[in-house]
């Protein structure tokens, strides 16, 4: 197998990855902490608003978010965080890899 499907098929499986646990965040946020879910500005998977997008991405990398008392939420968010890392590290490490040019 070449190296860009296999890039191809990791991407895929990581965003699918994602997804996944955004809706199971999202939906323990709107049916379990409705006002919490509200005061995020009623955020959805097809976030189209910067702000909602914002406000979530900040809840999820905040302290508040292991806080809420919800054994759910809290180990998504947890889930969401080493996976946010290591899709980031994986990507810099595929860009070294294939020779990326990041800068110049």
């Amino acid at each position: 197998m070449n190296s860009g499907l296999t890039v191809a098929i990791a991407t895929v499986v990581a965003i699918a990855l994602g997804v996944h646990f955004y809706a199971k965040l999202l939906s323990t946020l709107r049916w379990r902490h409705r006002i919490l879910w509200e005061t995020l500005g009623k955020p959805t998977l097809l976030m189209v608003s910067l702000d909602r997008t914002f406000r979530l991405q900040s809840f999820i990398f905040s302290r508040k978010a292991l806080q809420t008392g919800d054994k759910e939420i809290s180990s998504t968010v947890v889930i969401i965080r080493v996976f946010t890392f290591a899709f980031v590290v994986a990507v810099v490490v595929a860009g070294i890899a294939l020779g990326w040019k990041i800068v110049g």
